[in-house]
């Protein structure tokens, strides 16, 4: 009985890296008597049949014809510079090295990848005249060192564990920003970030050029002391166990915000427990929620609107000052206000029990679900 067992190639997503892999076995017709399994020979005899048929592109650094037996497509331009579709290595089982293809020979001439780039298991040493990378971008723990002249990334970009220390001349990346257990010190001239920034247990010490963040920003246990330049987090922020005093040139918080000096769990945008925020600086719009209970802030400073609740229980603020809405509910329980300043409506409820706010104080302001007292 013959067996012959032939693991296929598997299939792997290109949006995340650490996704599972399988391995799915293609049995051939059975016979009798024999049992064969491919393994280590198979792979080096397909190694030296691709070396074979390489062998004059591998001599001569002809990087449009290596790529195209790869399926990678590219194209020169008047100058001779090269865009390809993508950049991997060849197989999970052989490796551009494998092969004795220089890799830093056959990227020298690459200036825009317009699909993903995947550097892991990667021998590049630098990203010479990259400048654009349309996709996703994984630098893992390998060769690289900086990003060169690298301007743009489309998608998600993935720092963890890389050699990487500075962005350098990044201006923009398109997606999600992971920049956890890196060793990334500098944004250099990063100015947006479009999807979600994670911060976590990382080496940056300033936002520096940044502006905006499109997505989510988590700061906890960031070494982060100031916002610098950011004007916009249209997504979740969480400055719990943070380093950040002041929330600088921060204009608007696309979501909830928590300003809660406490152990609790609100889920919104802007988690500010356990924070060192004391004031809120020149932030004018909270669109979700605000929570600033047990906050060490004082002022709301420019703030003048909240889209959803806004609880001022037992924190420290005595003034609601230009604030003019509050979207949903507003809860002023064991709260220090005596003053609700240029509030003009309140969409839900208005909760001034144990508070030192009265009825009469309440006269010219519209609230939609009512006073409870």
């Amino acid at each position: 009985m013959l067996i012959n067992f032939s693991p296929t190639n598997f299939q792997y997503s290109n949006k995340n890296i650490y996704s599972p892999r399988t391995v799915k076995p293609n049995l051939a017709p059975l016979a009798l008597d024999t049992v064969s399994f491919r393994g280590k020979e198979n792979k080096q005899i397909k190694i030296d049949k691709i070396k074979a048929k390489l062998k004059d592109a591998i001599k001569n650094n002809d990087a449009k014809t290596i790529y195209k037996y790869f399926g990678i497509d590219a194209k020169e331009d008047k100058e001779g510079y090269l865009t390809i579709s993508e950049y991997k290595q060849p197989s999970e089982y052989y490796s551009f090295k494998d092969l004795g293809i220089n890799e830093n020979k056959l990227f020298e001439k690459v200036k825009q990848i317009k699909g993903y780039a995947n550097f892991y298991n990667s021998q590049i040493t630098n990203l010479d005249n990259l400048k654009y990378i349309d996709g996703d971008a994984y630098f893992g723990p390998l060769q690289i060192a900086d990003l060169g002249n690298l301007k743009y990334i489309g998608g998600d970009a993935y720092f963890r564990h890389s050699k990487i220390k500075s962005l350098g001349k990044l201006e923009s990346i398109g997606g999600n920003a992971y920049f956890r257990h890196s060793e990334i010190k500098s944004l250099g001239n990063l100015e947006t970030i479009g999807g979600n920034a994670d911060f976590r247990d990382s080496k940056i010490t300033s936002l520096e050029n940044l502006e905006t963040i499109g997505g989510d920003a988590d700061f906890r246990d960031s070494k982060i002391t100031s916002l610098e330049n950011l004007e916009t987090i249209e997504g979740n922020a969480d400055f719990s166990d943070s380093q950040i005093t002041n929330l600088g040139n921060l204009g608007t918080i696309g979501g909830d915000a928590d300003f809660r000096d406490s152990l609790g769990t609100i889920g919104g945008d802007a988690d500010f427990r356990d924070s060192k925020i004391t004031s809120l600086e020149n932030l004018e719009t909270i669109e979700g929620n605000a929570d600033f209970s047990n906050s060490k802030i004082t002022s709301l400073e420019k703030l003048e609107s909240i889209g959803g609740d806004a609880d001022f229980s037992y924190s420290q603020i005595t003034s609601l000052g230009k604030l003019k809405t509050i979207g949903g509910d507003a809860y002023f329980r064991h709260s220090e206000i005596t003053s609700l300043g240029n509030l003009e409506s309140i969409g839900g409820e208005a909760d001034i029990r144990n508070s030192k706010l009265k009825d009469k104080d309440f006269a010219h302001i519209r609230v939609g679900g009512g006073i409870l007292k």
